[in-house]
């Protein structure tokens, strides 16, 4: 099975907010926006700490190199790097000076049903696993589906997979602007999800497209200046 008939969380939670975007996302895929790159940048650096463990965070710096579309934005390098020494300080205080890390940013995905996902951290102690996602945006304002319902999915994966049973998960939000990080813990049920999923996937197969307007529709959509002409700010389905 190709990657790209793989579904993913963000997939399936842009499907259900707007189909139309879905459809957009499928076939006329856009560049990370500068904020995106920032995140993705958190993300590498961080990766290398938690795989080298050097004494001092700010090692991994000089060795990571910017995604392509921040690598003339100073100032948002600037922020993400002292974003990522703010994360990184906290997971060395609660995690990873006493919890073995298993998978770092790993992608997963099995294929009956055909899905995927990104761990960003998964770690263990002893026979107890604990599932963590890092967000550096509020996690709230662009997925439709509750945040813990991501940890859940990739628990889901997990247990399809590989037969594991992670239990917990944490949202790990890292405030770019503050230099403050959010730690929200959930305790993940998926025995219900499957079932959703599965329906979600039959409906994807031939699906209605039709446009989901919300009061953040705008919320980093690259096609909201054509959406809105199209649509002329009325909901249409066909």
């Amino acid at each position: 099975m190709s990657e790209s008939e793989l579904v993913s969380f963000t997939s399936l939670s842009t499907f259900r907010r707007c189909r139309l975007k879905w459809l957009w996302s499928r076939t006329e895929p856009v560049p990370p926006s500068d904020l995106q790159s920032r995140g993705i940048y958190i993300h590498q650096l961080l990766e290398q700490f938690v795989k080298t463990k050097p004494e001092d965070p700010q090692e991994i710096i000089p060795n990571v190199t910017p995604p392509e579309y921040l690598a003339k934005n100073f100032k948002l390098q600037e922020q993400a790097q002292k974003a990522y020494l703010a994360a990184a300080k906290q997971l060395e205080k609660h995690y990873l000076s006493s919890w073995e890390a298993m998978m770092v940013e790993e992608q997963i995905s099995i294929e009956d049903p055909p899905l995927k996902g990104v761990i960003d951290l998964l770690l263990r102690k002893n026979d107890k696993y604990l599932l963590l996602d890092y967000k550096t945006r509020n996690a709230t304002s662009y997925n439709v589906m509750p945040i813990n319902q991501q940890l859940a999915f990739y628990a889901l994966l997990l247990q399809l997979r590989d037969g594991i049973q992670v239990k917990q998960g944490i949202i790990f939000e890292i405030n770019v602007a503050c230099l403050t990080i959010t730690q929200k813990v959930f305790d993940l049920q998926f025995e219900s999800m499957l079932d959703e999923i599965l329906s979600q996937l039959q409906e994807m197969q031939n699906p209605k497209i039709y446009r989901n307007p919300t009061d953040n529709c705008a919320y980093e959509c690259p096609w909201i200046d054509r959406c809105f002409e199209t649509y002329k700010h009325r909901t249409e389905r066909s």
